[in-house]
């Protein structure tokens, strides 16, 4: 007689309104903590999608690395100078992120708080605290 199997959590996505479902996705046991916090984010903040004219984006703004490193919040800040970036630590150990920027170049990138207020200049390798997040004032050209 053989044994049962391990459970195995479930993912529970969300699909468009007009759907009108869920879909399972099966996981493997362990989860990793930074695949927990990736989709805790994904559940909780869908991205939104709106429609867009003009030219096709040439690219992505930036890439953040290593990928135990979340992008939490993407947004313009409250005085429209600068773009407001929250990286969250999701693997559950202290982590070194690395922002390659693309299409956006900016001129300065800052260490800010919820005051969006630049504060000192952020280092090209950004720690970031497991479970912790980091908030980044990038200036807009």
């Amino acid at each position: 007689m053989t044994p049962n199997p391990p459970l195995i959590p479930m993912k529970i996505r969300r699909l468009p309104a007009s759907v009108a479902a869920l879909a399972l996705v099966v996981l493997a046991l362990p989860v990793p903590a930074a695949d927990a916090a990736r989709f805790g984010l994904e559940t909780t903040r869908p991205l939104l999608v709106a429609a867009a004219s003009g030219p096709q984006a040439p690219g992505s703004l930036f890439t953040l690395s290593p990928p135990g490193v979340l992008v939490e919040t993407v947004k313009v800040s409250e005085d429209g100078k600068a773009l407001i970036l929250r990286l969250f630590g999701g693997s559950g150990a202290a982590e070194t992120a690395v922002i390659k920027w693309g299409t956006l170049q900016p001129p300065a990138v800052w260490l800010t708080d919820l005051t969006e207020k630049p504060l000192t200049p952020a280092p090209p390798a950004i720690a970031v605290p497991a479970y912790g997040i980091v908030h980044l004032r990038a200036d807009l050209p």
